[in-house]
């Protein structure tokens, strides 16, 4: 918005891909509210499985609940305001395989106590990456387009 209030600004070069923003929910919120529960669900999995003694490690539900709550500011803020999209596609990728590698790295082991602990984060991580991933081909798209995000 210009000093006059017309909200012209004028020509302006395209913002490059650290600055892109897109306004307004990706996939009419649904991203962003399936991150959420993604986060709440790896904060709850560890109270509701049962994880065991994971492997000499470090401990898988510490883990799964560090992750959780990181997931879920994520998810706090894409609902707060729009944030840059390359931003939040990277943070949910990080966010996804950490939970892929992290049974491996961390030694959660493959015991009967901690297959549970290894399957959830393997699949989580997964599907917060491919989600992350389809958030960002459709807001790309629709920038691309010239069309404002549904």
């Amino acid at each position: 918005m210009t000093a006059s209030g017309s909200g012209d600004a004028g020509p302006a070069a395209a913002p490059g891909l650290w600055q892109q923003r897109v306004p307004g929910p990706q996939l009419p919120g649904l991203v962003t509210g399936i991150t959420l529960m993604f986060g709440l669900w790896l904060i709850l999995a560890p109270v509701w499985w049962t994880y065991g003694t994971t492997g000499g490690g470090f401990d898988a539900r510490l883990s799964d609940v560090l992750a959780g709550v990181a997931v879920i500011a994520l998810a706090i803020a894409r609902l707060a305001r729009p944030v840059r999209l390359i931003t939040a596609t990277l943070a949910a990728v990080l966010l996804g395989g950490w939970l892929v590698i992290a049974p491996f790295l961390l030694d959660y082991g493959f015991g009967a106590d901690s297959t549970s602990a290894t399957v959830n984060d393997v699949v989580v991580g997964v599907n917060l990456v491919g989600l992350a991933l389809l958030g960002y081909l459709d807001a790309q798209s629709r920038l691309e387009a010239g069309g404002a995000p549904r």
